[in-house]
């Protein structure tokens, strides 16, 4: 339902990027057992362009629902042709699937714990084997809450993982963007006059980047949205949300030419790196001084 599904890719301008991509997926049980599991994690990766928190989070939920439901109709179609084969009579039982944010079941977790549930979420990280991923951390802490709540299933829990990286684009709504597109295309002019190469012209980089945080683009309380669904959100993962809210940086992000990103192949064009980019870098930052001079 939702790995790979182009209906919830973000888009921007009539592009449309790479939908919610499935990083892994695992039971949660700790050592081996003959019996089914009972419980399961999984993570996405997400490229957004404009979609913010509480929008990803009421889409999550409502998939989450659905996924419950078709899971429930096919326990029950499964349950009723089983019995027939066995040739015996059988009553279907009722389920009341539920859906909550993480931040629903932390909140009802503090609800029961009061005063204790900081240290509550100390102990329960403190159990996790250290070193473990900061992903499997955040499992656990889902998992004990789960527990401390005692919510009967089915069930299933939406929220936030780390890394986050902000989408920022540039708009063109300001001045520092409308001058960092007129650079963009100067740059772009240069690269081909000077040097016969073809470059294009992006509103944002489709990828990881530190760009991300040269401010955030929406309403500051989505951070908060966004951290309030992250098991284990100021231990230690954080973002500095009020700083981020204060910012807005101009960007502008000069890439270079290269291969296989990401795998041991990975590996840069050598002309490009040594002879043109050093070049239009030079003519990119000449030209931003001259605009602000």
């Amino acid at each position: 339902m939702l790995d790979g599904n182009p209906e919830y890719a973000d888009s921007l301008f009539g592009k449309a990027y790479p939908p919610f991509a499935c990083m892994r997926q695992m039971d949660l049980r700790r050592e081996y057992s003959a019996t089914i599991m009972t419980r399961a994690f999984a993570f996405y990766s997400y490229l957004t362009a404009t979609k913010l928190p509480a929008q990803i989070l009421s889409e999550l939920r409502k998939i989450a629902e659905e996924a419950l439901r078709r899971s429930i109709d096919q326990y029950t179609a499964n349950a009723s042709a089983f019995a027939g084969k066995c040739g015996f009579a059988v009553s279907p039982r009722k389920w009341n699937p539920t859906v909550l944010s993480f931040g629903e079941l932390s909140g009802k977790a503090r609800k029961i714990l009061g005063d204790g549930f900081d240290g509550f979420l100390e102990e329960t990280l403190a159990d996790v084997l250290e070193g473990s991923d900061e992903r499997v951390r955040a499992a656990a802490l889902v998992e004990a809450m789960v527990d401390l709540c005692a919510i009967p299933g089915p069930m299933a829990v939406v929220g936030f993982l780390p890394p986050w990286y902000p989408h920022r684009a540039n708009l063109g709504s300001n001045r520092g963007e409308k001058i960092m597109d007129k650079i963009a295309s100067e740059a772009a002019i240069e690269a081909k006059e000077r040097f016969g190469e073809t470059l294009e012209i992006r509103p944002f980089f489709e990828g990881v980047s530190d760009l991300s945080y040269c401010g955030f683009q929406g309403d500051s309380r989505e951070m908060d949205v966004f951290a309030e669904n992250m098991p284990g959100w100021g231990r230690p993962y954080r973002l500095p949300k009020e700083v981020l809210a204060e910012l807005d940086i101009p960007i502008l992000n000069l890439g270079a030419l290269g291969m296989d990103a990401h795998k041991n192949t990975e590996r840069i064009h050598l002309p490009y790196a040594m002879d043109v980019y050093p070049e239009l870098l030079r003519f990119v930052v000449r030209r931003i001084a001259e605009e602000y001079r």
